[in-house]
């Protein structure tokens, strides 16, 4: 419910910008009102840099957490796993965890993992921080933990950070 009235009053804050901006413009309150509110508009739409760490540098691609040297891994044989962390009705925030095996052992470890957001996300932003794995008592699982922080905000501007945490075992097979 929090997620709707958030998305709700970003709306209403974008709508309410594009009213004085238009009155702004159509009554010549100024050249500086207008500015200001198109300075508005734009710190809306939100940045294009990098800021979270999110994007791996120079791509376009997310941030993968290299759990294991590459070196050791029989590229061959890997899989994929996809993990719902938490799910609502307007969005879902996921891991995914990629499977190689050791080239001495055959065994299957994870090898790199990320996490993302899909759905509705109007005025909130997700930035994963961490992301681990590591073996666990029950045969052919492991425990996963990811660390990250839900940046809210209102035309660009962060007003909290929420911080997440989501844990819990994920088959091999």
């Amino acid at each position: 419910m929090t997620y709707i009235i958030w998305a709700l009053l970003n709306i209403v804050v974008l709508i309410t910008l594009c009213v004085f901006l238009y009155k702004a413009i159509k009554t010549k309150l100024g050249g500086f009102s207008a500015g200001f509110a198109v300075f508005l508009l734009l710190a809306f739409t939100g940045s294009s840099s990098n800021e979270g760490g999110e994007i791996e540098p120079n791509s376009n691609r997310l941030k993968t957490w290299r759990l294991i040297s590459h070196d050791s891994l029989n590229q061959e044989f890997t899989s994929d796993t996809n993990i719902v962390l938490e799910k609502n009705i307007f969005h879902r925030y996921s891991l995914g965890i990629i499977w190689s095996t050791l080239k001495d052992t055959q065994k299957k470890i994870p090898s790199s993992a990320n996490s993302w957001t899909t759905g509705l996300s109007v005025g909130t932003k997700w930035n994963p921080l961490m992301i681990t794995t590591s073996k666990s008592d029950i045969p052919g699982s492991f425990k996963y933990d990811v660390v990250g922080t839900l940046k809210w905000s209102i035309i660009g501007i962060t007003i909290y950070s929420q911080p997440k945490h989501w844990s819990g075992f994920v088959s091999v097979n």
